[in-house]
């Protein structure tokens, strides 16, 4: 304990004395130097400095940790690599830093770098090589890569892949993602030339290292999907002369007969078109046996319209079917020159005495703007017309359109069309028919703009009030920021409430802030309030006015010709029902609406809602409600904007009933026969009793039991009471017996039977000796009665006959009786009866 004490009093007052502390020295070089005891020879005692010895657990656990504290974890059995132990993976020495234990270094036993281990960079790095080489030796095909295929160094066959792991070239750049819009390669350079004293810029050289060539570089395209294909096109350097440097170029193409020069281009510059060795004294050299040369096609129009024509320019018309050629003055060529326009040419143009139409505004569109410019000395001749652009003020184009000058003197018309930029003067160059001349305009200053536009602060003048027309209103508006320019005014009709309109006068902006005054006019629609969009230099806000409500008045009402909808029926509750009524000269004022009473029939009332009228003609729509005490007419007193008249709305009686329908005792009139049409004045009277007056629609009923008949009863109305119905019977029965017509009226009903007679039976009895027979006529029959034996008849006798007797096979003197067959019957010898034919 005593020497332990002695040790600490030493370094305390050591430390005091000189802010450094030794251990084993009486001369620390630092603020803490520990000296070995025996820095040499053989002693076996232990020196050094035992660092405070924890497990990852309690490194894991400790706080308010001063950087850079010092450990050594002894065990990472206990805690886990989370937290602040994020690092401490294995036993070993570790400082505190940003928040962590960081370890010291690697186990001794470990030797890890990039040569034998993967890693990753936790920060960036910097190597700076100076004057020293870093050289990567190997003999592998993927000796080196970045990105995997982003960079893949080839060291086995000496190539490098740019997006490829297996280079097929010494450079190899392949962009294989499907769909990628990246280029594949590009080359650029930073290269000013001539005017930089830097020389001429070289992107990419082509060259050969054998001079043995004259084919010494090409360019090729695949069609195939690797670059060891076949190749279909190619671009070649041919004629290589390395002594004065001349080379010439070639293009190849494949076909499916060849692979073969198309194009070629000598050293001395001169072109083979279909031959690789194009003739020395042509420029260009053409060669096929089975195509032609096709020179540029146009219209005589189209060659009219070239600008800048070169001598010798040569084109093919299409209009007179023929080669051209310019020699600076007119078109030659193998067809016609009749008709060719001489060069136009002027001795003077005038461009100071112009005539300028329109106006131009900075910043507007130029509309209806030209400029007329006289000459003199025209010789008749075509020009091309002239496109200038503005100088002094830019956006303006000044265009002549193509024509002919007169003979002598005469003017071209310039018309002008763009946006000038700016206020000032526009310049114009003109340069046609061989004179020069400047025509200048004046552009005017341009729209004027405000900052701010403030609505809500208006100043408003005057009142206004529905239906009655604006005199002395007006709203003045505030602005700020104003530009001194000039604006057209304003037109803004009103919303919300219509019929009102607000006009601004044109005029100018002031430079800065200023007022604008809207002048409001006409007649508002109704109460409430009107809007009005503002929308002037630039800015835009809306304002309001309050409307007031007026008294509403018509000049005219119109009940007479109302239009009435619906339909009203004595003891039934309207429904729909309404009146709609005209009137003429309405102010826009508001009315109460109105409750009318009916008269003549009550029960009634005729209802407007409260509104406004139209400005002018319009219409007034009274529902009507209740239930009409009767039939007959209702009248409704209609008093409204000043004005009177009467509404009448027609009640319809109620519909029809009765109490009791008595089929049973109808009294039938007339006799119908079967197959006849049933003659007129066939009827059946049908009473009732207890009819309340109202009407029927009357009835149509065709007949059962014996068909073929219909009884008709018209429409008509019911007594009160008592009465009577009368069916009237038409159509032809289908047989005799009853006809029965189920009657259905009034809420009644009943079933009616009406007989069909029987044939007419004019027949003669069939027993012994007696016989029937037609006589001469068919519309006779005649009976006849055979006398017993000894009882003849002679012919003085006026009842006799001398009739064929069929049961005697002969003809006697009979007594007989002449019968008539009814009218439209003839006698059946069959049936021994008179019957319908």
């Amino acid at each position: 304990m005593r020497k332990n004490i002695i040790i600490v009093s030493t370094i305390l007052i050591s430390g005091f004395a000189f802010s450094q502390v030794g251990m084993n020295t009486p001369d620390p070089k630092a603020t803490l130097d520990i000296t070995a005891k025996n820095a040499t020879g053989t002693s076996t005692s232990t020196e050094g400095i035992l660092i405070p010895r924890v497990d990852r657990q309690r490194a894991q656990s400790m706080q308010n940790i001063e950087v850079p504290t010092l450990i050594y974890v002894n065990s990472v059995s206990t805690g886990s690599q989370t937290g602040n132990a994020i690092n401490i993976d294995k036993v070993g020495y570790y400082y505190y830093k940003d928040s962590a234990w960081i370890k010291l270094n690697q186990d001794p036993e470990i030797n890890t770098n990039i040569y034998n281990s993967d890693g990753t960079l936790s920060e960036n790095r910097t190597v700076t090589q100076g004057n020293k080489s870093l050289k990567f030796i190997g003999s592998i095909e993927n000796l080196f890569s970045v990105d995997g295929l982003t960079l893949s160094v080839d060291a086995a066959r000496h190539r490098v892949g740019m997006g490829t792991e297996t280079p097929s070239s010494i450079l190899s750049v392949v962009n294989s993602r499907p769909g990628n819009t990246v280029d594949a390669f590009s080359v650029g350079i930073n290269n000013c030339g001539s005017a930089c004293g830097q020389g001429t810029a070289r992107n990419i050289s082509i060259f050969n290292k054998n001079g043995t060539n004259s084919q010494f570089g090409s360019i090729d395209f695949i069609p195939s999907i690797t670059a060891e294909g076949i190749t279909g096109a190619s671009i070649r350097g041919i004629d290589r002369n390395a002594q004065d440097n001349s080379a010439g170029i070639q293009f190849l193409t494949r076909n499916v007969n060849s692979y073969d020069a198309r194009m070629t281009i000598k050293s001395a510059g001169n072109i083979g078109i279909g031959t690789s060795t194009p003739n020395s004294s042509a420029l260009v050299d053409i060669s096929s046996t089975t195509q032609g040369f096709l020179p540029p096609r146009l219209t005589t129009a189209q060659r009219d319209a070239i600008v800048g024509k070169a001598e010798g320019l040569t084109i093919y018309n299409t209009d007179m079917h023929c080669m051209q050629y310019w020699n600076a003055t007119i078109w030659k060529g193998d067809c016609s020159d009749a008709g060719q326009p001489e060069v136009g040419i002027i001795t003077t143009l005038d461009c100071t005495g112009a005539t300028n139409n329109g106006t131009l505004t900075s910043g507007t569109a130029a509309s209806g703007v030209s400029s007329v410019i006289s000459y003199t000395g025209g010789n008749g001749g075509s020009h091309n017309g002239q496109i200038v652009t503005s100088t002094g003020v830019s956006g303006l184009t000044a265009t002549l359109s193509a024509g002919n000058f007169a003979n002598g003197n005469g003017t071209l018309t310039y018309t002008i069309t763009g946006t000038p930029s700016s206020a000032g003067t526009a310049t114009f160059a003109l340069n046609i028919g061989g004179q020069t001349c400047n025509i200048t305009r004046a552009i005017n200053t341009g729209a004027g703009t405000v900052t701010t536009l403030d609505c809500t602060g208006a100043t408003n003048n005057g009142t206004l009030t529905s239906g009655t027309s604006a005199s002395g209103v007006s709203s003045v508006i505030s602005y700020t920021g104003g530009n001194g320019g000039s604006h057209n005014g304003q037109i803004v009709t009103s919303t919300g409430v219509s019929g009102l309109t607000a006009t601004l006068s044109a005029g100018n902006f002031a430079n800065g802030n200023g007022t604008l005054t809207y002048t409001i006019t006409g007649t508002p629609s109704g109460a409430g309030t009107a809007t009005f969009a503002l929308n002037i230099g630039g800015q835009n806000c809306n304002f309001t006015r309050a409307i007031n409500t007026g008294a509403g008045t018509v000049t005219t009402l119109d009940c007479t010709g109302a239009t009435n909808n619906g339909t009203l029926t004595s003891g039934t509750a309207a429904s729909g029902v309404s009146s709609v009524i005209s009137y003429t000269g309405g102010n826009g004022g508001s009315h109460n609406g109105q409750i009318v009473t009916s008269t003549g029939v009550s029960g009634l009332t005729a209802t407007l809602s409260a509104g406004n009228f139209a400005n002018g003609n319009g219409t007034l729509t009274y529902t009507i409600t209740g239930t009409p005490s009767g039939a007959g007419n209702a009248t409704f007193a209609i008093n409204i904007g000043g004005q009177t008249c009467t509404l009448t709305r027609t009640i319809a009686a109620a519909a029809g009933a009765i109490a009791t329908l008595d089929c049973a005792g109808a009294t039938n009139n007339g006799f119908t026969y079967p197959g006849i049409p049933a003659p007129a004045g066939v009827t059946s009277v049908i009473s009732y009793t207890g009819g309340n007056g109202g009407t029927h629609s009357g009835q149509i009923v065709a007949s059962t039991g014996v068909t073929g008949l219909t009884a008709t009863l018209l429409p008509g109305s019911f007594a009160n009471g008592n009465g009577n119905l009368t069916y009237t019977i038409t159509g032809t029965p289908s047989g005799f017996g009853n006809a029965q017509f189920a009657i259905n009226i009034g809420g009644v009903s009943c079933t009616l039977t009406v007989p069909v007679a029987e044939y007419p039976a004019y027949k003669c009895e069939q027993a012994p000796g007696r016989f029937g027979q037609p006589d001469y006529s068919p519309l006779y029959i005649v009976c006849g009665y055979q006398p017993e034996t000894g009882h003849g008849c002679s012919s003085s006798d006026p009842n006799c006959s001398y009739l064929f007797i069929p049961t005697l096979g002969e003809s006697r003197w009979v007594r007989a009786h002449l019968f008539a067959c009814p009218e439209g019957t003839v006698w059946n010898p069959v049936q021994q009866h008179c019957a319908y034919p």
